[in-house]
């Protein structure tokens, strides 16, 4: 169950990383019968799209492309996703993240061990009535992008999170 969710949020970085992404902006279109995501998940895109964090970068920070956005069907899981490219030393970047999520209420959990290391953060919170989480990562840790890229991706489950603990 960890792997599939994991591995969605991998597709994330990716397909934020290749440009092929579902554009947030394109919402009311991307959900249909084609996808799998209906109800709740329909009102949660927007409600993460408009997340502050997905906006806010240390100083040095480019937004690489629009977001990336979908649907986990299984999980009732909806993401919204921004990479970034970064000068600064990793450790600032991770510093301005925990920083912003604290200040914005989120509260800080351990991320996955088995498919992140200690460079990433993963936050939980509600947001829209939901459970939600705020993770940043960095996909050239998996090969999935260049090592000066760094992703924040947000998701939040229509329900109770799964018994395993944290989705990222």
């Amino acid at each position: 169950m960890k792997r599939q969710i994991v591995a969605g949020l991998i597709i994330v970085g990716l397909v934020g990383t290749s440009g092929l992404a579902v554009v947030a902006s394109a919402a009311g279109s991307f959900f249909d019968a084609d996808t799998g995501c209906a109800g709740a998940e329909k009102r949660l895109l927007p409600v993460l799209s408009s997340l502050a964090i997905l906006d806010q970068a240390p100083g040095d920070a480019v937004a690489l492309g629009g977001r990336s956005s979908g649907c986990e069907p299984d999980y009732q899981q909806v993401y919204v996703g921004q990479n970034y490219r970064f000068t600064a030393p990793r450790a600032d970047v991770l510093a301005f993240y925990d920083q912003q999520a604290t200040q914005a209420g989120w509260r800080r959990v351990a991320a996955n061990p088995s498919v992140t290391n200690d460079r990433s953060l993963c936050y939980t919170g509600s947001v829209g009535g939901a459970t939600a989480y705020a993770y940043v990562w960095f996909p050239g840790d998996s090969g999935l992008a260049a090592s000066n890229e760094y992703n924040v991706t947000v998701s939040a489950l229509d329900g109770e999170p799964p018994a395993t603990g944290a989705m990222c």
